[in-house]
């Protein structure tokens, strides 16, 4: 089984339309859900959410789940913080719903944090790891994971080796400012990813640390992602590097492959 993601749709934050917006999302939805995934659950989906109007977000939300689609996506760039009050109604109907969210990372050169460099290469190699990283600490601190505890949430499209560096420095914030910044928040940063809870990550098949990193924040809370059809992906190269990588325990490979997109998407093992 693959679970499809949008390519087009992953630059959508930045459409400033709201209506655009919207009706961009509905017809993605619609076409992924009646053209592309297949009767026999093969082929899977997440329904993609505007970010300008956010209760079209969740009526879309409601929509995907309407339509047998497998979680909503939300694009990390733009101009939007995730952590914002008015995304709290796209989290609470996920949560009456038990419907996983994502957000996604595009890579784009007019990113925010990227738009300062003059190679793409330079603002590509920013870009990824930057939106996730603002989306997960607006997240967080705004007190998201504490108001929706039970919503499983997934950032993807920059790896997984960074985790455990940024937890350290949100659980050193949060030891000095926490009180003050973060009152919703009610444990140190790092208790909310460890072990088996709601918080997951996509990885890249080469990170040489992934090994370190399954084994600080928990082998089911990270899940292999091909990538395909991208310009730069590595599939099918990337799936047999994580099926032979010697230093991945048997059970960190079937976590990796299976088991943790599974619990993440509430599919069966």
């Amino acid at each position: 089984r693959t679970v499809v993601f949008p390519t087009l749709g992953l630059f959508s934050g930045f459409i400033k339309d709201p209506d655009y917006q919207a009706a961009f999302c509905r017809a993605y939805n619609t076409w992924v859900a009646s053209d592309i995934c297949d009767a026999a659950g093969r082929v899977l989906a997440v329904g993609l959410l505007p970010t300008v109007h956010e209760d079209i977000a969740e009526e879309e939300l409601r929509r995907s789940k309407e339509l047998g689609l497998v979680g909503a996506m939300l694009p990390a760039d733009g101009t939007h913080l995730l952590g914002h009050g008015r995304f709290d109604r796209v989290y609470a109907a996920a949560a009456e719903l038990d419907f996983p969210v994502t957000v996604h990372a595009s890579g784009s050169p007019n990113a925010p944090g990227a738009e300062v460099f003059p190679k793409f290469i330079q603002a590509h190699s920013v870009a990824h790891p930057y939106g996730i990283i603002r989306h997960f600490t607006s997240m967080l601190f705004e007190g998201v994971f504490d108001k929706f505890p039970t919503v499983k949430f997934a950032f993807l499209e920059t790896g997984a080796t960074w985790v455990p560096w940024w937890l350290d420095r949100l659980d050193e914030e949060f030891e000095k400012r926490g009180a003050v910044d973060a009152p919703l928040v009610k444990a140190t940063p790092s208790s909310y990813v460890h072990h088996g809870g709601n918080i997951f990550f996509g990885c890249e098949s080469n990170e040489r640390m992934l090994p370190q990193v399954l084994d600080l924040i928990g082998e089911d809370t990270v899940m292999y992602a091909s990538d395909y059809p991208h310009w730069d992906c590595e599939y099918p190269e990337s799936l047999h590097a994580v099926t032979t990588r010697e230093d991945l325990s048997e059970s960190q490979r079937a976590a990796l492959l299976n088991g943790t997109a599974a619990r993440f998407y509430g599919l069966d093992g």
